[in-house]
């Protein structure tokens, strides 16, 4: 069957579609295709110790300080700093990618779905994964609340 399209646009070099998937998730195609985009090797994803214990888990960090307090309030903490990783690299393995950059850098990809968390609230969140160009492995670059549906 056809799928409705609810926006179609171009990265550099690729085309995409945003359709509806899973419950009203939005999922990218490509055009012809009937797969969803993951972010690819997702099974190799690395989440560096630093990334987390300094930056999403760090309350004084002038650019994390947000981020780890939303971490923090849904149970993460930098004592088990691991736990957070390792709910990083599973979201980026089964979310959806919803955007894909291509750059001089290599290929950036930005993951939206549900983060299991040590509460269980398990909210939105949207991780963004970087892949180097000439290399395969997916590193994480960042990772926030998801934004709301109406609110900007």
């Amino acid at each position: 069957t056809p799928r409705r399209v609810l926006h179609s646009g171009i990265c550099p070099g690729r085309r995409f579609l945003l359709v509806p998937h899973d419950g009203g998730v939005l999922s990218t195609v490509r055009p012809g295709r009937n797969e969803v985009m993951k972010v690819p090797n997702a099974r190799r994803a690395v989440v560096e110790k630093q990334k987390v214990k300094e930056y999403l888990l760090n309350p004084a960090h002038p650019d994390g300080a947000g981020k780890a307090a939303f971490f923090q309030l849904h149970g993460f903490s930098a004592d088990r700093w691991q736990e957070l990783a390792v709910a990083l690299i599973r979201h980026g393995q089964s979310c959806l990618v919803v955007s894909n950059v291509e750059s001089v850098f290599g290929s950036r990809y930005t993951v939206v779905g549900r983060l299991d968390t040590p509460d269980g609230r398990n909210p939105n969140v949207m991780s963004v994964w970087m892949i180097e160009r000439g290399k395969r492995t997916p590193r994480l670059i960042t990772a926030y609340p998801a934004r709301k549906a109406g609110k900007t």
